[in-house]
């Protein structure tokens, strides 16, 4: 009896990842859009079409390692300063209206971008994060993250401090490629722990921030996920 109730739930959970009238289906993490803009102006760009409940995170590169204002922002992390440079990162989960899109930066404000995810956690969509510096490299590295979710999305930027154009880690998305500025990748469900991410930088190489981010999918699907395995245990 145990085991023919096992099997009917097991077999729920997987009709329900596959057909989207399942009642309790939850939307799946997927990419909306992104933009950067190197005017230093102050004010975060938005991507086109975000909207409420969108994960939205944000790069602000600059000289010294302080920036203030976006309030309700999360600030996850400044870089060391390296070469003059900083990489900041904050994320936010849209609500109805545009949320806070100014700030001031330490010193001399370079460029920003944001990125926007729907299909995210909606009260901690953000789980392990890292950055580390690489100096004068044409492979800098982003760097492996265990994850908190085994269905997350891993998500990884870097910034060029002085001159080249990123060609994004294998096997990943390109969601951006600026030369002399930046360089935005992801990848769905990626292996636990993530394994170092080899960006290619062209010429002769440059000073980099390389960042590494786990996006959290919804709470009751990362939940579904762990009931299969548990079962698949049994």
């Amino acid at each position: 009896m145990i085991d023919l109730l096992r099997r009917v739930i097991m077999t729920i959970i997987l009709f329900c990842g596959l057909w989207s009238f399942c009642p309790f289906v939850d939307a799946a993490i997927a990419f909306r859009a992104d933009v950067t803009d190197a005017s230093g102006d102050g004010t975060l760009p938005q991507p086109t079409g975000a909207a409420e409940g969108d994960l939205l995170i944000a790069q602000i590169i600059h000289s010294t390692a302080t920036v203030t204002g976006l309030t309700g922002w999360t600030e996850l992390e400044e870089s060391t300063v390296n070469n003059s440079v900083v990489l900041s990162t904050f994320y936010i989960i849209r609500g109805a209206g545009d949320p806070d899109l100014t700030y001031v930066a330490g010193g001399t404000d370079y460029s920003e971008y944001m990125i926007a995810y729907t299909g995210t956690h909606q009260t901690t969509p953000v789980g392990t994060f890292a950055v580390q510096y690489n100096a004068t490299s044409t492979t800098p590295d982003s760097p492996s993250i265990d994850l908190v979710d085994p269905n997350s999305w891993l998500y990884v930027f870097g910034d060029i401090v002085g001159t080249g154009t990123y060609t994004v880690p294998t096997g990943m998305t390109s969601r951006e490629v600026n030369a002399n500025i930046n360089g935005a990748a992801d990848l769905a469900t990626p292996t636990d722990p993530t394994g170092i991410k080899e960006w290619t930088l062209s010429g002769a190489g440059s000073d980099s921030h390389n960042l590494s981010l786990e996006i959290r999918p919804p709470a009751a699907a990362a939940r579904r996920v762990l009931i299969l395995s548990n079962l698949q245990e049994q």
